[in-house]
């Protein structure tokens, strides 16, 4: 769809279109355009350059109505024209029917004549049945352009089915219209041996058996199914019965055709018993089973095998790799842009292979418009060769494989033939001046200009090829121009947006110029100690002004220092200690040391010297729970049409408890994976068997410091896109920042549950000091004294009040053990012996 020569997804909704862009390693980015579009592809969809300005333009058909909708690198992307006619519409195509280099349409209609649209040229399309009259009966149900006759222009085989007619009745009778080469159609059905008569949906047009004339093979609701081998001679016999293919599956819509394994021959996929029917090159097929049904053709991760999309979800093709291919892009010069209505050669060991470039196979899809190949073990391709509805004849020799071959609708090139492709980055409203070498005759832009050079407003791919005066192509150039986007600049931390008081945190901010922070720092990050609101502003890339972040908050978790009371104790003695903290931890040394207790509280050992001890406060702040990301309040307003991711960051460590998904009431339901990643690493993974409806799946996902992503592959669940207000907090830990595609998506994932890591802080330590009283000082009171104290001998006992009455003395070790007690009279003096 951008012309960069990648598949690409389109899906269409009632607000708009949704387009996949395919990137070179395979993955997708998504784009939505909103647009209030008044016909719906709900039976059938085509695309194809209708206004030669190098984008595929796409046509609609519903029930009641086509419209046709032209694409422009202008800041209006898509306009949308619905034409008057009103039919019944079945199988759209598109192809150049009067072969003047402008796409055309046909509608089959099953309610009367089917549809002609005449390209007026720009894409100004009109319905005009003298384009190529058809039959007027009704139960025209699809449409295939191709060469049946092999001179080189486009026959159209119409199926035909009419539930009231009987077996036998023209009405069911196929048709085939024969081009006759002067603009003018010849109806050979049933000479030809096409004409069927049993309630045909679709045909396959395929070189089932690599002879160089296009086969048929066609799906029937009566009778059986009918394989027509293109006998050269421009008759076809039915070889169904000996192909293996089942003849009585009479409910089959869809049929696609492509070398599904690239084993060197075509296959067919269609909604019968056995899906795929892998082709043997003779007119035979060997069946197997499928977990779904057909849907669109294309590389979805451009390694050269065929995948398949259908509803928003994607199959990818794991076939045997051990086999060789090559890709092919066609531009078209004077023919269409998009060479519909080419016929594509290859020649090798197994002789020719044949495709052709359509738009509209099938029932209903749009398959890819690049061309596949298959060339089995074979790693050489002698030659191909492009015959274009111009007439020009376009070959190239020696053909590496596994290769994509990029081929411009010309008769030669130069010796020196040469390719280059550039980038560049476009602000709005500016323009870039774009240019091909001189020295050429003529230039052709994808666009449409002719001049040397181009001025260039609008992002997108371009490329010109330019030819010398004998139509030789000797340069061509790729141009790719994104759109700068100015965003807002992001702040994160380091080690986390929360922490203890006394520490430091870094800033930092993402990538941009001439940083300014709140605090007028000009780095891209900043080391702080104070808790408060920062931001940081950068340069503009498209305007002189300076882009400022949203306030991050930086919280800093107190921890105070204990406060204790010094202490006076005896030598010998055993001191009690305390300090104002719950959570006291006591050491012997300022740092560091060794741990001696935990408590308010801490009973020292006997001292015999001066002694300080050492108390820290540990401070605990319990994880907190928090509700994040969108409510469910709400169901969402619309269904996946393609499975998206969130991106989130995360400043604090924390658990993703759980969320919710809301699954549509039609939805498959099945056992789905959600994982994490940071940022391509899967960390957690997590199964559910989920059910129609809103699901809380729990996770406890471990959510460390960083950025992450939040998956939930081949998930087609509700998701939303208006009323969105990113970032979305998660509590204090973090925020989502975006989805996988850009904040005008919401996918998956609502009431995010989260718990926030507890964290301890560490004060200072406090010391606390101990005096120990001098070991010659006397104890004493008022009424007594005792020395010397400490003694080896005697000790004296001095009553400084005597009173004539008993008394008792006890006398304890130093380990608090009674060893004494005796009686005495409190006289005035007493000696204790040592010995006693």
């Amino acid at each position: 769809m951008d012309n960069d020569m990648l598949d690409d997804v389109v899906q269409v909704g009632h607000k708009g279109i949704y387009i996949d862009y395919q990137q070179p390693d395979g993955t997708f980015i998504q784009e939505f355009f909103p647009m209030i579009l008044n016909v719906l592809p709900n039976w059938s969809i085509a695309a194809g350059d209708l206004d030669n300005n190098g984008l595929n333009d796409m046509l609609f058909a519903d029930l009641e109505k086509v419209s046709f909708v032209l694409a422009d690198h202008a800041e209006t992307p898509f306009t949308e024209t619905v034409m008057p006619s009103a039919l019944i519409s079945q199988r759209s195509t598109l192809a150049d029917i009067d072969n003047d280099g402008w796409l055309d349409a046909f509608v089959c209609n099953d309610s009367a004549t089917s549809i002609p649209f005449r390209n007026l040229g720009i894409g100004e399309m009109i319905p005009d049945f003298d384009l190529i009259p058809t039959s007027s009966n009704p139960g025209s149900y699809a449409a295939i352009w191709t060469d049946l006759d092999n001179d080189a222009d486009l026959d159209l085989y119409i199926s035909k089915c009419w539930s009231s007619a009987l077996p036998g009745d023209v009405i069911r009778d196929n048709l085939l219209y024969q081009n006759n080469g002067d603009g003018t159609f010849s109806e050979v059905g049933e000479t030809a041996g096409l004409a069927d008569n049993a309630q045909s949906w679709c045909a396959v047009a395929e070189d089932f058996n690599n002879d160089g004339y296009i086969d048929l093979f066609v799906i029937n609701h009566d009778f059986e199914n009918g394989l027509y081998r293109n006998e050269g001679d421009g008759t076809f016999t039915n070889v169904i019965a000996t192909s293996g293919i089942e003849l009585s599956g009479l409910s089959a819509e869809e049929a696609l055709s492509g070398d599904f394994n690239n084993d060197g021959f075509i296959d067919i996929f269609s909604d019968l018993e056995n899906e795929i029917y892998l082709g043997n090159g003779d007119f035979t097929f060997t069946g197997y089973e499928t977990s779904f049904k057909p849907g669109a053709l294309a590389d979805l991760n451009n390694d050269g095998f065929l995948d398949i999309t259908r509803r928003g979800k994607v199959w990818l093709n794991d076939a045997n790799e051990e086999n060789h291919w090559i890709k092919v892009n066609l531009l078209g010069t004077e023919s269409n842009r998009s060479g519909i209505g080419s016929r594509i050669e290859i020649y090798g060991d197994w002789g020719i292979q044949v495709r052709e470039q359509r738009s509209g196979e099938s029932y209903s899809p749009m398959n890819s418009l690049n061309i596949y190949f298959g060339t089995g073990s074979s790693v050489n391709v002698d030659s191909l060769k492009v015959k274009w509805p111009s007439g020009i004849v376009t070959v190239l020799k020696n053909l590496e494989v596994d290769s994509t071959y990029t081929i411009p609708e010309v008769s030669c090139f130069q010796a020196n033939y040469t390719t280059e492709s550039e980038q560049h980055e476009l602000c709005a409203g500016d323009t870039l001046l774009a240019g091909a070498p001189s020295g050429y005759s003529t230039y052709l832009w994808s666009n449409g200009a002719t001049t040397q050079n181009i001025e260039i407003s609008h992002p997108g791919n371009y490329y010109v090829i330019s030819l010398d005066q004998d139509g030789c192509a000797g340069y061509m150039k790729f141009i790719r121009v994104e759109r700068i986007q100015d965003i807002l600049p992001n702040i994160s931390a380091d080690p986390a947006r929360r922490i203890c008081q006394g520490d430091s945190i870094t800033l930092l901010s993402s990538p941009g110029n001439n940083h300014i922070w709140s605090n007028g720092m000009t780095n891209d990050h900043i080391v702080i100690s104070e808790p408060g609101f920062y931001t940081v502003a950068v340069d503009a890339q498209c305007t002189d002004e300076q882009l400022e972040s949203i306030p991050f908050e930086v919280a800093f978790l107190p921890s105070p220092q204990p406060e204790t009371t010094d202490v006076t104790t005896a030598q010998g003695d055993s001191v009690l200690l305390t300090a104002n903290c719950v959570e006291c931890y006591w050491y012997d040394q300022p740092t560091g040391g060794n741990f001696l207790h935990t408590g308010p509280e801490f009973q020292t050992s006997m001292l015999n010297s001066d002694t300080t001890f050492y108390v820290e406060n540990h401070s605990f702040y319990p994880g907190e729970n928090h509700v994040g990301g969108k409510s469910s309040d709400e169901v969402p307003d619309g269904e996946a049409l393609q499975t998206g991711f969130m991106h989130f960051e995360a400043w604090e460590p924390f658990t993703l408890l759980s969320v919710k998904v809301h699954v549509p009431q039609d939805s498959f339901q099945a056992i789905r994976f959600i994982q994490l990643f940071s940022p391509d690493t899967l960390l957690a993974v997590q199964q559910f068997q989920l059910t129609s409806g809103w699901n809380e799946l729990e996770l406890n996902f471990e959510v460390p410091v960083g950025t992450f992503s939040l998956h939930c592959p081949q998930c087609l669940f509700s998701r939303d896109t208006s009323d969105l207000t990113y970032p979305y907090p998660l509590g204090d830990a973090g925020q989502i920042n975006e989805s996988s595609f850009g904040q005008d998506h919401y996918f998956f994932f609502y009431d995010w549950q989260i718990q926030s890591g507890d964290m301890e802080c560490i004060s200072e330590r406090t010391p606390v000091n101990i005096l120990v009283t001098n070991t010659e000082d006397p104890i004493q009171d008022n009424l007594i004294e005792i020395f010397p104290n400490p003694s080896s001998g005697s000790v004296r006992i001095i009553v400084n009040e005597p009173i004539n009455q008993p008394g008792s003395m006890q006398l304890f070790d130093s380990g608090g053990a009674q060893i004494l007690q005796k009686e005495i009279h409190l006289d005035n003096e007493h000696i204790l012996e040592a010995g006693e």
